[in-house]
């Protein structure tokens, strides 16, 4: 749609690492919001620079235990969130306008590797979805969307003071062998592939084998070969992205954190 009228797309990504973890982070501006481009910009970059820094050297008693490792990053995660919150209420006072003229969404991941312990932590503000892929080739969707039963229809935005008790909700995976794949999407993706609880199989499907033909309801697809196996993972999720299904005209996002050498088959 943005493409189409050449505007402003609202989303915005932002991910790193370093030895001991890898942060990813997905963001969509309110449509409705002035600034909320700016919003979902500033959001996730935020997120991701203080979770890369805590992470990096983290006390070696706290290390070696897994309760005060979990207790210790879920906090950090939601200090990380509610500081994105606080940056856009900063943000707002300085240029003199509304903190909901920069509301948007905020999807997190942290995926932390320790030398004796290693977990995943997800936290989920607003609409998108958090999904993941196990090596038994089974999905599950982490976290709950804040939304109604239309696509825009969003409870709860950063900087709104709900984001502060929702930075709270830190999902935490202490298993983290069996996952092969943790994807982040924005509702562009959400929605035409609702319910994702059901219809993440699909995504992961055609990430791994390719697409030889639309799936069904869907106008078109891009034929391709398997996105995440090709020597630019990036080129291809972004082919991917194309897909067309009537009705479905929204920003589209994807940020996918993956096993390579791939462990799993279709």
């Amino acid at each position: 749609m943005h493409a189409n009228g050449g505007t402003h797309r609202e989303d915005s990504l932002a991910f790193d690492a370093h030895d001991r973890a890898t942060v990813l982070c997905v963001s969509d501006g309110a449509g409705s919001c002035q600034h909320s481009r700016i919003g979902s910009h500033v959001a996730a970059h935020r997120v991701v620079e203080m979770l890369l820094a805590v992470t990096e050297k983290v006390d070696l008693a706290i290390a070696a235990d897994a309760t005060k490792l979990k207790e210790y990053l879920t906090a950090r995660v939601t200090e990380a969130v509610l500081a994105a919150t606080d940056a856009l209420l900063e943000l707002a006072k300085k240029s003199g306008c509304a903190p909901k003229d920069f509301r948007c969404t905020l999807l997190t991941a942290l995926h932390y590797r320790g030398e004796k312990h290693e977990l995943l932590f997800t936290n989920q503000i607003g609409d998108g979805a958090i999904c993941l892929l196990r090596t038994d080739k089974t999905t599950a969707r982490l976290g709950a969307s804040d939304s109604g039963t239309h696509s825009g229809e969003v409870s709860c935005f950063v900087p709104d003071d709900c984001a502060r008790m929702k930075a709270k909700a830190v999902d935490v995976i202490s298993d983290v062998a069996p996952i092969e794949c943790v994807l982040l999407c924005s509702d562009g993706i959400e929605d035409p592939f609702y319910p994702l609880e059901k219809q993440a199989a699909d995504i992961f499907r055609q990430y791994y084998a390719g697409v030889t033909q639309p799936l069904k309801d869907f106008k078109a697809q891009p034929t391709q070969p398997a996105p995440l196996l090709q020597e630019s993972a990036a080129w291809g999720l972004a082919q991917w992205l194309e897909f067309e299904k009537r009705g479905e005209n929204d920003d589209r996002t994807v940020a996918v954190l993956h096993r390579l050498p791939q462990t799993i088959s279709f």
